[in-house]
């Protein structure tokens, strides 16, 4: 980690804790989503089968995020190494959703806590896809639990690993990553060729992340309820 870096990233963490995520038409996330969207049909008519029009479609975007924004913060450094900083500190932030975290889950938490569990239930449809209406308390609050844990991962873990790694390019990549997977990485019928190689990239890009969460799961655990092992 450059010394830039081990000023910026935990600075952009900082923001995100405090402010949390915003939301406005703005962010950097809506525009990918946006490209994506855009660009689908396009590939779609290319004449290389679904799953290499839409693997072609993945590096494409992942590949210009990362030197969009590594174009773009190489420009503002030769403005003023300062204007670089704020901007590596806005992209990490906006990138960042610890904040949004636990504020999903607070919002599951607080029901629960009193009893109500069908206001609970309503809350918990806002982070989960599946049916919730047969759930318990307890499976109510473990499904909280479990969409928090696998979104830590994309949500945390990764973009700071990706951060570290190499920066404002290489996180900005990761989200594209991240977005095209949650856009077009299913299987079903319309993405199950077409997102076949945005979904192995994201599975890739998580797989190192995903296992350093165990540790920093458990940590947490340990200094938070003093049952690490057991978590």
């Amino acid at each position: 980690m450059t010394d830039t870096l081990c000023f910026t990233l935990p600075a952009a963490w900082f923001l995100d804790l405090l402010i949390g995520d915003p939301h406005f038409r703005h962010h950097p996330v809506r525009y990918m989503g946006k490209a994506i969207e855009r660009l689908e049909p396009r590939f779609r008519r290319l004449p290389f089968g679904l799953t290499l029009s839409g693997g072609l479609m993945a590096v494409l975007l992942i590949s210009g995020a990362w030197a969009g924004t590594a174009a773009f913060v190489e420009t503002a450094r030769l403005l003023h190494p300062a204007a670089a900083a704020v901007l590596e500190i806005l992209i990490f932030y906006f990138c960042i959703a610890s904040r949004g975290l636990a504020d999903a889950a607070m919002t599951v938490y607080r029901p629960l806590r009193t009893g109500r569990l069908e206001p609970a239930k309503e809350r918990l449809t806002m982070i989960v896809g599946r049916d919730v209406r047969p759930l318990s308390e307890e499976g109510t609050a473990r499904a909280a639990v479990e969409t928090v844990a696998e979104n830590l991962v994309d949500g945390v873990i990764s973009p700071l690993f990706f951060a570290a790694l190499g920066g404002a390019p290489m996180i900005v990549a990761y989200k594209m990553v991240n977005t095209l997977d949650s856009m077009v990485g299913y299987k079903n019928a319309q993405y199950r060729d077409f997102g076949k190689i945005a979904a192995r990239i994201d599975d890739a890009a998580n797989y190192l992340p995903a296992r350093l969460s165990v540790p920093v799961i458990a940590l947490a655990s340990q200094l938070l309820g003093g049952n690490g092992k057991r978590a």
